[in-house]
């Protein structure tokens, strides 16, 4: 998945969705939403959905633990993705 594209924000939000429960509605989710304040996500859902990420997107994110705790919105997530997909 390239996060650029079109569709990036709708796929992380469905991602999310998926890690956290119907709950939290896809129309809600933003590039500026934060994770722990706005959405309420505990530490296993962030862990599900690095889980969820690295399926869709083919990238293994542990070798990127560093700059993953540090990703407070899911606009950080987006593009830190497209670094990753990019190679950098």
């Amino acid at each position: 998945m390239m996060v650029q594209e079109g569709n990036g924000l709708g796929k992380i939000a469905e991602l999310i969705r998926l890690a956290m429960g119907d709950e939290v509605p896809v129309e809600a989710i933003g590039e500026q939403t934060r994770f722990t304040e706005d959405l309420g996500m505990q530490s296993i859902n962030r862990l599900m959905l690095l889980s969820l990420l690295e399926q869709e997107c083919g990238i293994n994110l542990e070798s990127h633990m560093a700059q993953l705790v540090e990703l407070e919105t899911v606009g950080d997530t987006m593009r830190l993705l497209d670094k990753l997909a990019a190679g950098h």
